[in-house]
C-alpha cells in the first residue's frame, strides 16, 4: 500500500513513522525507568513491611517458645498433681499475655486420662484486644482428657511424643479448649530422666483470630492484602475467611492449573523470600497481575506474604504516559504539514522523469528522455536511466543468442535420455514363448540422463543372464560410462564365460582407459532355467533378495568383488543359491534403499525385504512386484525430490518347462 503512493506522501508517512518510533521508543523508555523506579521503591517498602510483621509474629513465637519450655522446666521438676498442674497451667496463661492457652498432656498409660488446659477467651491473642494481664478470674481451666477423650492422638502430641523433639504444630481446631483455631508449640517432657519415654507433653498456643487480625492492620493499599500459610502451604490467614484452615496454597494452584503459583508456594514453605509478579489469591479465581513479597517466620516455619495489584503500582506511570503522548501527538500533526512542504519541492522534478520513463517501459527504448541538469541525485538518476537503456538493448541481444543456446543444450538432453532409456529392454514379457520364467524391470531416472542400467539376455535355451548395475556420478559422463558398460557385458555373457570370468573381463575392460576415475557396481546373475540354481558374482554392488514363494525374503550371501573400473587385475568370487518354483529374485540398486524422505530417514535393506514379503506372497506377477514396491519407494519419499536413479528387476523362476 505504501508503495502506492507518491512519492510526497510516502517521505512524508516515512518521515512520521520515523518521528512516531522515536517518541514510542521515548515514552517506552520513560515508561519503563518510572515503572522500575516506582517497583524497586514499592519492592523496598514491601519488603521492609514483610521484614517487620514477619518479625513481630517471630518474637511472639520465640516468646511461646521460652514460656512453653519453661513451663516444660517446671512440669519435669514437680512431681504430677491435678491441683498442682491446673494451678501450673493458669498461672502461665495469667502471667504471659503472649499465650492464648497453655495445657499439659500427660501420658494416659502412666497417669490416667488427665490433660490440664489453662486459656483466656478474652486476652489480647485470644480474641479482644486488651492492655496488660488478662486477670486470674478471666482465665478458664479445663481437662482435655474429661470424659475419656482421646487427646493424645492430636498432633501436639503425637509429634514430640514420637520424635521426642519440641514442634510448632500445624493450626487446627482445638475442641473443648475455647473452641477457637490454634498454632501450638509442644514440648516433650520426660519426668523419670532424659533417657526415660515421653512421660508428658506441655504446651504453648497462638490463636489465629489474632493473626488475622495482625495482617488486617498492615497498609497495603486498597488494593493489597496479606496472608500467612503454615510449613506445608496451608491458610492460616486470609482476607478471604473460606481459605483459612480451607485451603492450601497448593490446593489453589492445582485448582487454576496454575503451575507459577505452585512454584512460588514450593519457595515460600521451603522458607525462601522473594518478590514476583503473578495473578493473585484473593479468590480461587485469578484476579489479575499482582505482586507479591514473601518472608519466611523463623520461629514457626510459617510464610508471610504480602500482595499489591499491579495497576496500582503503576497508576500514577500511565497518567504521566497519557500526558506525553497527548503532547507527541500534537507535534506529529505540525510536523504533517512542514514534511508534505518540503517533500513536494523534492519530488517535482522526480515527476518529469517518470512522465519519460513510462515510453521506455512500455518497450520503446528509443524514447527521448528529459536533460540531465544539474549534479544532484535526479541529474545522475537521469544519466542512469539513459545508460540503463543502452545496456537493455544489448542484453536483449545477448540473451536471445544465449536462450537459443539453451533450448539446444535441453533438446539434446532429451534425444540422450530417449537414446538411453533404448539400451535397456523396455519390452514386457521379455520372452513371451517361455513358460518356466517371468521378468520385469524398470528403470526411473533422477536427470534427464543417468548412471543405472539393467540388462538380461539368453545365454543358450537353459541359462538366462541377468544383470544391473550403477554407474558413480550423474548425468552425461554417467550415461556414456553405462552404455560403454552394457556394450561390454552384452559381448563378454555371449562368449559364455561364468559369473565371475564376466566381471573379471569388464573391469579390466573399464579400468584400461579410466581417467575420469568413474566407475561401476554391478551384480550379475545367471539362472539354470532346468535346475533352478543361480551362479552370480558382484562388483561392489548391493546383494539382491531372494524371495520364496510364501513371503520369506533375505538377502543372498555376500561374495568378494570391488566396483568395475577401481584397478586393473582384481578378483571377484562366485556364489549360489538354489531358487524352487515361484521363487523370486529381486535385483535393485541404492536408489532403491538411500531413498529419503523430508527427515532424511532412508528407505533402507531391511524395509525392501519387508515390502517384498507382502508384495510376492499369493503368486503376484513380478511386474506387480515391481510396481509395489514403486509405489513403496515414492510413499516413503512423500514428495521429497530424487535424488538418485531407481532401478529395479524382478526374476520369478518357474520351473522348467516340460
Amino acid at each position: 500500500m505504501l508503495r502506492s503512493l507518491p512519492i510526497a506522501w510516502r517521505l512524508t508517512v516515512l518521515v512520521l513513522l520515523g518521528a512516531g518510533i522515536v517518541l514510542g521508543v521515548v515514552s517506552l523508555v520513560s515508561y519503563t525507568s518510572a515503572r522500575d523506579l516506582l517497583e524497586k521503591q514499592k519492592r523496598a517498602e514491601f519488603a521492609a513491611a514483610t521484614a517487620a510483621t514477619a518479625n513481630r509474629i517471630d518474637v511472639v513465637g520465640r516468646a511461646v517458645e521460652k514460656i512453653t519450655e519453661g513451663l516444660a522446666v517446671t512440669v519435669d521438676d514437680t512431681e504430677p498433681a491435678p491441683a498442682r498442674a491446673r494451678a501450673m497451667v493458669r498461672r502461665t496463661v495469667r502471667d504471659n499475655d503472649e499465650l492464648y492457652a497453655a495445657g499439659i498432656g500427660y501420658e494416659p498409660a502412666l497417669y490416667d486420662n488427665f490433660a490440664p488446659y489453662a486459656y483466656d477467651p478474652s486476652g489480647q491473642y485470644g480474641g479482644t484486644a486488651t492492655n496488660g494481664s488478662s486477670g486470674s478470674d478471666q482465665v478458664v481451666v479445663t481437662d482435655l482428657g474429661k470424659d475419656g477423650r482421646a487427646y493424645e492422638v492430636g498432633d501436639w502430641y503425637q509429634l514430640p511424643f514420637q520424635t521426642r523433639h519440641a514442634v510448632w504444630t500445624e493450626p487446627y481446631y482445638q475442641e473443648g479448649g475455647g473452641d477457637v483455631v490454634l498454632a501450638t508449640y509442644a514440648v516433650p517432657v520426660h519426668l523419670r530422666d532424659d533417657k526415660a519415654p515421653v512421660s508428658a507433653v506441655v504446651t504453648g498456643d497462638i490463636s489465629l483470630f489474632w493473626l488475622r487480625r495482625l495482617l488486617q492492620n498492615i497498609d497495603v493499599g486498597d488494593s493489597g492484602y496479606a496472608f500467612l500459610i503454615s510449613k506445608n502451604g496451608t491458610f492460616i490467614a486470609h482476607p478471604d475467611p473460606g481459605f483459612i484452615m480451607n485451603q492450601s496454597i497448593f490446593s489453589v494452584a492445582a485448582a487454576r492449573n496454575d503451575a507459577q503459583l505452585r512454584a512460588i508456594g514450593q519457595k515460600m514453605t521451603a522458607g525462601g523470600s522473594g518478590y514476583v509478579l503473578f495473578d493473585g489469591l484473593r479468590s480461587m479465581k485469578a484476579d489479575g497481575a499482582s505482586w507479591l513479597a514473601y518472608r519466611p517466620v523463623a520461629s514457626t516455619g510459617w510464610s508471610l506474604g504480602l500482595v499489591v495489584s499491579d495497576s496500582a503500582i503503576s497508576a500514577d506511570v500511565v497518567a504521566l504516559n497519557r500526558i506525553q503522548w497527548g503532547i507527541a501527538l500534537v507535534g506529529i500533526a505540525a510536523l504533517l504539514v512542514i514534511t508534505l512542504l518540503i517533500a513536494g519541492t523534492i519530488t517535482r522534478p522526480i515527476r518529469g522523469l517518470d512522465a519519460a520513463t513510462h515510453a521506455l517501459a512500455s518497450g520503446d527504448l528509443g524514447a527521448p528522455l528529459p536533460k540531465a541538469r544539474g549534479r544532484d541525485e535526479i541529474a545522475r538518476l537521469t544519466s542512469s536511466f539513459s545508460q540503463m537503456r543502452d545496456d537493455l538493448e544489448r542484453h536483449i541481444d545477448e540473451l536471445r543468442e544465449s536462450t537459443a543456446v539453451q533450448e539446444r543444450m535441453h533438446s539434446e538432453l532429451r534425444i540422450a535420455a530417449g537414446i538411453q532409456m533404448d539400451l535397456v529392454p523396455r519390452t514386457f514379457p521379455a520372452f513371451p514363448e517361455r513358460r518356466d520364467l517371468d521378468l520385469f524391470a524398470t528403470l526411473v531416472p533422477a536427470r534427464e540422463v543417468g548412471g543405472d542400467f539393467y540388462d538380461f539376455v539368453e545365454v543358450d535355451d537353459d541359462r538366462l543372464c541377468m544383470a544391473i548395475a550403477d554407474v558413480s556420478g550423474k548425468g552425461v559422463p554417467a550415461a556414456l560410462l553405462m552404455a560403454v558398460g552394457r556394450s561390454f557385458l552384452r559381448s563378454f555373457v555371449r562368449e559364455g564365460g561364468s559369473p565371475a570370468e564376466v566381471v573379471r573381463a569388464l573391469n579390466e575392460e573399464i579400468a584400461a582407459e579410466n581417467e575420469a576415475s568413474m566407475f561401476i557396481t554391478m551384480f550379475l546373475a545367471v539362472a539354470d532355467m532346468h535346475t533352478g540354481e543361480v551362479r552370480y558374482a558382484s562388483a561392489g554392488h548391493n546383494p539382491p533378495f531372494h524371495v520364496t514363494a510364501d513371503g520369506a525374503a533375505t538377502q543372498v550371501p555376500r561374495v568378494r568383488g570391488v566396483a568395475l573400473g577401481a584397478r586393473p587385475g582384481m578378483a571377484y568370487d562366485e556364489g549360489t543359491l538354489k531358487m524352487a518354483p515361484g521363487d523370486v529374485l529381486f535385483l535393485y540398486t541404492d536408489g532403491v534403499s538411500e531413498a529419503m524422505d523430508a527427515d532424511n530417514v532412508m528407505f533402507t535393506e531391511p524395509r525392501i525385504g519387508e515390502e517384498l514379503a507382502t508384495a510376492v506372497v499369493g503368486g503376484a506377477s513380478c511386474e506387480s512386484v515391481v510396481q509395489h514396491m514403486l509405489a513403496a519407494v515414492r510413499s516413503h519419499a512423500d514428495g521429497v525430490e530424487q535424488f538418485d536413479d531407481v532401478t529395479m528387476l524382478a526374476f520369478r523362476y518357474l520351473g522348467a518347462e516340460e
